[in-house]
């Protein structure tokens, strides 16, 4: 299940991470400079954040909400979508926002006003956690079979187990053609980043090791963003594995959800 359990006017590369103990959205630069770490306040355990525009959006495990925000920190609506069981991972793709609903199984999606297009956009799924998308297709990680789905953007099912025998997988981003996918690796006996193509081959399922534990990821440019929920990190990575900053962020209290402005 889930330990704690992703554009306009913004500062370049503004990198966001939510923390899961604290209750709060942070605000860095994507270099590791500290910005406002309590940007937003007063969560309950927050998870999925994703960014569009000057919009912020961030899933909260309870009461099952996800809050719409302004990048500056201001309240748009604490509860634009609400009645969800465990909301996870976040990601934007047109205009539309699409919602990991990990207690009920399915991939919903919405307006970014918060109006439902479909709530149910794809189900039976086993304990989804992360969502990302690449051209017409969209990936889920299901963290409860260890699989990571392929779907089209219009829900239907290309392989939903594109990926498959992984341990406890948390989340997913993308870079061109390459999936990057957090799990457990009971041959390394730590959390890891794996990397696949996004047909599912493997390329490296070892790619970042030594992780002690569940990480949020997300991509920019040729870097890698890992969350450490444990540790209280953030590092930076290439995505070919080498570390560009192991601690880029630290002192934090349960990061997970993460994701990266563009400049």
């Amino acid at each position: 299940m889930l330990t704690c359990c992703l554009t306009a006017t913004l500062k370049a590369q503004t990198l966001y991470v939510a923390n899961v103990y604290r209750g709060t959205v942070d605000e860095y630069g994507a270099e590791g400079s500290t910005i406002n770490t309590s940007l937003i306040s007063g969560l309950s355990g927050p998870n999925g954040i994703a960014i569009s525009g000057n919009d912020l959006f961030v899933a909260t495990q309870n009461p099952g909400t996800i809050g719409k925000y302004k990048t500056s920190g201001a309240t748009v609506n604490t509860s634009l979508i609400s009645g969800m069981n465990i909301p996870g991972g976040i990601a934007i793709w047109g205009s539309n926002l699409f919602v990991v609903d990990y207690g009920n199984d399915t991939v919903g999606e919405y307006t970014t006003d918060g109006v439902p297009v479909n709530a149910t956009l794809i189900s039976n799924l086993s304990g989804p956690h992360g969502i990302a998308f690449s051209t017409d297709s969209v990936f889920v990680v299901n963290y409860n079979n260890g699989t990571v789905g392929k779907y089209t953007t219009a829900g239907a099912e290309v392989n939903a187990a594109l990926i498959f025998g992984l341990t406890s997988p948390t989340s997913i981003a993308i870079v061109g053609t390459n999936l990057f996918v957090a799990s457990f690796s009971l041959q390394d006996h730590a959390y890891v980043v794996g990397k696949y193509t996004t047909s599912g081959a493997t390329i490296n399922a070892l790619l970042i090791t030594g992780f002690d534990s569940n990480l949020g990821i997300t991509a920019f440019g040729t870097n890698l963003f890992v969350a450490n929920v444990n540790d209280g990190t953030v590092g930076k990575y290439t995505i070919s594995g080498a570390s560009v900053a192991v601690n880029l962020i630290s002192g934090l209290n349960g990061p997970y959800g993460i994701a990266i402005a563009p400049p």
